[in-house]
């Protein structure tokens, strides 16, 4: 699933997406991996993730526009940067 995800992440990107972050790939223990990567483009924000533990293999990918945001305050805003 992850090589999916990475085909749809390089077309985005293609398309205009810019990464707001470099994309980071994190163990989960020695269980497996958490992969994220987050892009905006025209007032919008998407944020893919992929989760791959030996009897779990997910991958989501969610697009919010950025007016959600500015709805947030400058504490909620700061646990999305962290």
């Amino acid at each position: 699933m992850r090589r999916q995800l990475d085909v749809v992440l390089s077309a985005l990107a293609a398309r205009g997406w810019k990464e707001t972050a470099p994309s980071r790939e994190t163990p989960i223990g020695d269980k497996g991996t958490y992969f994220m990567a987050s892009y905006k483009k025209e007032g919008w924000f998407l944020h893919a993730g992929h989760t791959d533990t030996s009897w779990f293999d997910l991958v989501k990918v969610v697009a919010t526009e950025e007016a959600c945001f500015d709805r947030l305050t400058d504490e909620e805003r700061a646990l999305f940067e962290d």
